[in-house]
């Protein structure tokens, strides 16, 4: 995928013109210490000064694993509570670093001061990106699931989106639950200068008296486009309702003509429940792609070499029917990732439960075409699209998910809400349950 202009980036197409010094603290770069900790710290720029932010910088050795993150201004501060010998990395995708690594010994006495100089060295993204089934529309692999609240609006909110696509996002899927644009018009806004080299993917939903024409017309408008890329309403199929919601047939011939006019380019559902996919599979609606869970436990997809019995892999199903394939939950819901992620800490805090489960799904072998993921902190979103860039997972990775599975099975119904108990329905069984039609 293509980098293009967005806003102005620091160091874009900066070359590093020399080496970068490592010296011990002095007079002019006061440090932190403690007797009971050292310090390592220092700044990563370009060539031409310009504040780096993002980079990863890893600190291990001694039995030590440890990173922060650059700030605004290009620094970091790292605290090292054990004497030894330790090597620092820094790491962000589209740069190489001079030096590339740096070896330090901490003792009681002294800190370290360790300045990098940045070099961009790739200039095309490192996600790779699919055609959404048979649409003709190229999602990248990793889509940018947004859910602005009032606490993520603004400013950072901005950067983030911004970096999102300048490191190779172009899908940003769009939910807005609250009835009321809070999360399209701050998004529209953000993605304005580019908004006709995105993929945009949102789910309609008519409030404030409005038609779904006219909610949906609306909608055209807050993004000022033409057309809407991708657009879902959770209904999994045109004659069969949600318990407990209105009749949406009227919404579907609604969908169903805006896409002849032009006005939609791919149509879609989430599915909740496996059985649901039936009436699309069954039935013979022009449905371009279809939504669901899939990550290290709610796996029910199965990725085509591990199908249980005679059991025929989701994603091949759909992908018969020329259905685009969109995973969701990939940490395995929004109200499980805490209590995961908690767990995992506990197990080995050196391994990234977010990067782990990501790359479970890129290694698993089912190849969705898209995965959805919301990202509200820019730590996570930079510790999410590490696993993209880097994408080879690891037996320890592995091993990681297999023990905070055994912790998810006992808290499963507990920890996820009622309106998400579905999600156990994603859950493997047996081969020999006939009610279960296909994996």
């Amino acid at each position: 995928m293509k980098r293009r202009d967005f806003l102005s980036k620091s160091g874009a197409g900066a070359i590093a013109l020399g080496a970068v010094g490592c010296s011990k603290s002095d007079k002019a770069n006061p440090l932190s210490f403690s007797s009971k900790s050292s310090t390592v710290s220092g700044n990563i720029v370009d060539s031409e000064g310009n504040a780096i932010q993002g980079v990863k910088v890893i600190v291990s050795g001694n039995g030590l694993n440890t990173y922060t993150f650059t700030d605004k201004l290009g620094e970091y501060s790292l605290k090292i509570r054990k004497n030894g010998e330790y090597t620092l990395r820094p790491s962000k995708p589209d740069y190489k670093f001079n030096p590339v690594s740096q070896k330090i010994t901490m003792n009681a006495s002294q800190s370290f001061v360790v300045n990098i100089m940045a070099i961009i060295v790739n200039t095309s993204g490192g996600i790779e990106s699919a055609e959404l089934g048979t649409t003709g529309i190229t999602v990248s692999k990793f889509g940018f699931g947004s859910h602005v609240n009032g606490n993520n609006k603004g400013p950072k909110r901005e950067y983030m989106i911004r970096e999102a696509y300048e490191r190779g996002m172009n899908v940003f899927d769009v939910y807005d639950g609250e009835g009321n644009t809070l999360q399209y018009e701050p998004i529209a806004k953000y993605l304005a200068p580019v908004i006709n080299d995105v993929v945009i993917s949102i789910s309609v939903l008519p409030y404030g008296g409005r038609s779904f024409e006219e909610q949906f017309l609306r909608d055209l408008k807050v993004f000022g486009k033409d057309y809407i890329d991708m657009v879902r309403i959770h209904s999994y199929s045109p004659d069969l309702n949600e318990p407990g919601t209105p009749d949406k047939w009227e919404w579907w011939e609604d969908l169903f003509r805006f896409k002849e006019e032009g006005k939609i380019r791919a149509l879609g559902v989430p599915i909740h429940f496996p059985f649901e996919i039936e009436y699309l599979l069954e039935g013979d609606y022009p449905i371009d792609y279809v939504m669901f869970p899939y990550n290290f436990y709610h796996n029910i997809g199965w990725p085509p070499d591990e199908s249980p019995g005679d059991f025929i892999p989701l994603a091949v199903r759909l992908r018969e029917k020329g259905l685009g394939v969109v995973t969701i939950k990939p940490f395995a819901g929004d109200y499980f990732i805490n209590t995961l992620n908690d767990s995992a800490s506990d197990i080995n805090p050196d391994i990234s439960f977010t990067q782990a489960a990501l790359r479970y799904i890129l290694n698993s072998g089912l190849e969705p075409d898209t995965t959805f993921t919301g990202i509200n902190l820019f730590d996570e979103f930079l510790e999410n699209i590490q696993a993209y860039y880097e994408p080879e997972m690891f037996d320890d990775e592995q091993a990681l998910l297999d023990e905070v599975k055994v912790v998810a099975e006992k808290k499963a119904h507990v920890v996820l809400p009622d309106h998400y108990k579905f999600l156990n329905e994603w859950v493997p069984k047996p081969a020999e349950n006939k009610e279960l039609k296909f994996a």
